[in-house]
C-alpha cells in the first residue's frame, strides 16, 4: 500500500484530498504546517508528499527544503498544491526539490493521474538503483573468482531478463520526450493567454497549446505502456463487462463524430459478460474507434462485429479508409514506428492496444480487407 503525506494548514483541503483518495490503495498521513511536516518526514517513510505552498510559519517551499534533508524522505516525490501560477512561483517550486505542481482548484482525475505517475516513476527509479547495486556487487566478485562470478551473472541475467527488457524500453520512452518541464509549460499557458491581444498571437497560442496537449497525452500514454511492460497482468483491475450495455453506450457516445462525416455505423454482437480491466479496455477500444472514424471517408460505413469463438470474445472493427500500412500488417505494431495510421503518435496507440490485449491473455490482429482496415481485438471469456 502506497503511503501519502498531505500537508495543508486548512483541514477542509486535507479532507477534500482524502475523500478523493479514499477509494484507492493509499495510506494517508497529514500535517497542518511546515514544521510538523518536517518532523513527520524524519520518522515515517512516504511514497509521495502533497504540499500546500501558502502556510504560516514555514511555507511549503521551506518545508520541502527541510524534508529533502531527512534521511528517509530525501528522494520522495513532492507535489506542490498552489493557487498561484506565476512563473517565478512555479520555478521556485522546482528549484527547492518539487517534481510537479497542481493549481487550485484542482481536478480529481488530474490529481490521481499526477500521483500515480510520480509514484510509478519513483518505484521504477528505485528498481534501477537496486539493479545497479546488484550488478556492481557481481562485478566485484569477478576479481575474486571469475568462474563463480560468471555463473552468478548468468543466473541473475536469467532471473531479471524480463525486468531488464522493461527497464530498457522504459528508458527509451522517457528519452523521447522531456517530461519534467512539461507541466510547467502547460501551467504557464494560462498566464500567456491573458497577455494575448492580436489575432496572430492567438493563432500562435492555439498551435502551442495543441502541441502541449498532444505532448502531455503522449507522455501519459508512454508511462502507461511502461507500466504494462513492467507489471503485465498485475497492472490490471478486472471487473465484469457486459457487451450489450458496452456497445450501446459506445455507439451513443460517438454519434456526434459519426454525424460530422455522415458515417454509417453497423453493430452486431453476441451478448457476453467477461472479466477485464474496464479502464484499459475502454482506452484501447476508443483509440481504435476514434482513428477508424478519422480515416473513414465521408459517408462511409464502419462495421463492428462482436462474437464468441471457443474461449475468446472477438471484436472486429472494419472501415472503408486507406487501410493499414504493410509494415504494421506484416510485422505488428511497434513503438515509434514511422507509420502514422493511428493518430499522430506513430504506432504508439496500436502498440498500447497490443499490450492491453496481451496482458488480458488475448491478442490484436491487423489486416486489410477489400475496402479498408480490419482490426480484430480478442479477449478471453474465462
Amino acid at each position: 500500500m502506497n503511503r501519502i503525506l498531505i500537508v495543508d494548514d486548512n483541514p477542509k483541503n486535507i479532507q477534500l484530498i482524502a475523500n478523493i483518495l479514499k477509494d484507492f490503495d493509499f495510506e494517508i498521513e497529514y500535517g497542518q504546517d511546515g514544521e510538523e511536516a518536517i518532523e513527520i518526514a524524519k520518522s515515517q517513510k512516504f511514497d509521495l508528499i502533497l504540499m500546500d505552498v501558502m502556510m504560516p510559519q514555514k511555507d511549503g517551499f521551506e518545508a520541502c527544503i527541510g524534508i529533502k534533508k531527512t534521511d528517509i524522505n530525501a528522494e520522495t516525490p513532492l507535489i506542490f498544491i498552489t493557487a498561484k501560477t506565476e512563473e517565478e512561483h512555479i520555478t521556485k517550486g522546482f528549484k527547492v526539490g518539487g517534481v510537479d505542481y497542481i493549481t487550485k482548484p484542482f481536478n480529481a482525475a488530474e490529481l490521481l493521474s499526477r500521483i500515480e505517475t510520480h509514484i510509478t516513476l519513483k518505484k521504477s527509479k528505485d528498481k534501477l538503483k537496486e539493479l545497479n547495486i546488484t550488478l556492481e556487487g557481481n562485478l566485484k566478485e569477478t576479481h575474486k573468482n571469475l568462474e563463480v562470478t560468471q555463473q552468478k551473472l548468468e543466473e541473475i541475467t536469467a532471473n531479471i531478463g524480463n525486468l531488464d527488457s522493461a527497464k530498457s524500453e522504459f528508458l527509451q520512452i522517457i528519452s523521447h520526450e522531456i517530461r519534467t518541464p512539461l507541466n510547467g509549460i502547460i501551467g504557464l499557458l494560462g498566464v500567456f493567454k491573458e497577455m494575448m491581444s492580436s489575432k496572430e498571437e492567438y493563432e500562435f497560442f492555439d498551435l502551442f497549446n495543441a502541441s502541449c496537449q498532444r505532448l502531455e497525452k503522449f507522455s501519459i500514454l508512454a508511462l502507461e505502456i511502461s507500466l504494462l511492460k513492467t507489471k503485465g497482468i498485475d497492472a490490471l483491475n478486472p471487473e465484469p463487462i457486459n457487451f450489450e450495455q458496452y456497445f450501446k453506450l459506445h455507439s451513443e457516445s460517438i454519434q456526434t463524430k459519426l454525424k460530422q462525416k455522415e458515417l454509417v455505423l453497423a453493430i452486431s454482437y453476441e451478448d457476453v459478460t467477461i472479466s477485464a480491466d474496464i479502464n484499459y479496455f475502454e482506452k484501447s477500444f476508443s483509440f481504435i474507434l476514434d482513428n477508424v472514424i478519422k480515416h473513414s471517408p465521408k459517408k462511409g460505413k464502419i462495421r463492428i462485429n462482436g462474437k464468441q469463438t471457443e474461449e475468446m470474445y472477438s471484436i472486429i472493427i472494419e472501415d472503408e479508409g486507406p487501410g493499414l500500412p504493410d509494415s504494421i500488417v506484416n510485422y505488428g505494431p511497434t513503438p515509434f514506428s514511422n507509420e502514422k495510421h493511428m493518430d499522430g503518435n506513430p504506432g504508439l496507440e496500436l502498440y498500447f492496444c497490443k499490450l492491453v490485449a496481451e496482458a488480458h491473455g488475448g491478442n490484436i490482429n491487423l489486416t486489410n480487407n477489400y475496402k479498408g482496415a480490419k482490426i480484430e481485438l480478442t479477449i478471453p471469456t474465462k
